[in-house]
């Protein structure tokens, strides 16, 4: 079929109160160019899909792994929330609370899944004391 693939966005890590934002043309999205945040911080992550079946249902799952973790460890933290597409492209907000974790850097994984695909994306986020 000539319908685009499943396919993901860079993930745009942002904290609210950072003084930079951006307009994605739909929404607001906070930025935080440092992509560092303090303990107990919270922090924004917004990205695009797109190739979207509408009326598919979707699984998102983020999550942060210890920049040392090998493969075989579980996920320091791991979010999953399901939407149903309305439309072949979407825009998503999450905030992600860092509370549980220690002072490093941590390599953030999404994965979505619906409609028989799958699609990832990765980005590097720390927390600092």
């Amino acid at each position: 079929s000539s319908r685009a693939a499943l396919s993901v966005s860079d993930i745009v890590l942002g904290r609210e109160g950072s003084g930079v934002r951006w307009q994605s043309g739909a929404t607001t999205v906070p930025l935080h160019p440092l992509t560092a945040y303090p303990k107990g911080g919270t922090a924004e992550v917004y990205y695009q899909l797109a190739g979207l079946k509408s009326g598919a249902r979707y699984a998102t799952r983020l999550e942060l792994f210890g920049a040392e973790d090998d493969a075989k460890k579980p996920a320091r933290l791991s979010i999953d929330f399901e939407t149903t597409a309305t439309d072949t492209r979407a825009e998503v907000s999450r905030s992600l609370g860092l509370q549980n974790l220690a002072p490093g850097r941590y390599r953030v994984r999404l994965t979505v899944r619906g409609g028989d695909e799958t699609a990832s994306a990765v980005a590097w986020l720390a927390v600092v004391k």
